[in-house]
C-alpha cells in the first residue's frame, strides 16, 4: 500500500491538477516541487509527459 504521507502528495497533486483550474502546463509547473519529494508524484508526471492523447479533465 501506499504510506500515509504519499496519499497527501497524491490527493495535492489530484487537485492542483484536475479542481485548481490551471492549464496542463501550469499543472505539471506546480506538481514539479512535489515530484521531487514523492515518487508516487514523479510517476504522475512521467505519464503525463508521455501521453500522446492528453488527459480527460
Amino acid at each position: 500500500g501506499f504510506s500515509a504521507e504519499a496519499l497527501a502528495a497524491l490527493k495535492r497533486a489530484y487537485k492542483i491538477l484536475y479542481r485548481e483550474g490551471n492549464t496542463l502546463a501550469e499543472a505539471k509547473a506546480k506538481l514539479a516541487p512535489e515530484a521531487a519529494q514523492h515518487a508516487e508524484v514523479q510517476q504522475l508526471l512521467d505519464f503525463l509527459a508521455r501521453a500522446e492523447r492528453g488527459i480527460i479533465r
